[in-house]
């Protein structure tokens, strides 16, 4: 009984130790990447001019402006109009996605948080009112 206790317990340490040793190397690997990635941004000086000649600006020639281009794969668009079609309730037919851009105020990513936070209280709800327990 006791040699099965001792076996358990060195066992426990042992996997537990493994673990720790691991979690330390990838942070220590972590570390050199970024040491290794802060170098190489630091060693983009900018170039100084010459303090005798003033610098001329030339104005470049005006280009006809581009329509941005699409770098979204199809399967993230969808993804995305999956997204709208589930929280507004709706048939995915009924939007049509016009233009995807990151939103810079927090009332757009709030309602997302908020939709997200009554969803997560409504599954809780449902799981206990069909007898899950806390």
């Amino acid at each position: 009984m006791a040699e099965k206790i001792t076996l358990g317990l060195s066992l426990t340490v042992m996997g537990m130790s493994i673990v720790f040793f691991i979690l330390c190397l990838l942070m220590v690997m972590m570390h050199v990447e970024a040491l290794v990635v802060n170098r190489s941004t630091a060693s983009k000086k900018p170039v100084e001019l010459p303090a005798g000649k003033p610098t001329e600006l030339r104005p470049e020639a005006e280009a006809p402006p581009q329509a941005p281009v699409s770098t979204l794969s199809p399967q993230v668009v969808a993804a995305i109009m999956g997204a709208i079609a589930l929280c507004t309730g709706q048939p995915v037919h009924r939007f049509r996605l016009i233009s995807v851009r990151q939103a810079k105020d927090l009332e757009a990513s709030a309602a997302w948080t908020l939709n997200n936070r009554m969803d997560v209280i409504n599954r809780r709800n449902s799981y206990y009112a069909k007898g899950g327990t806390k």
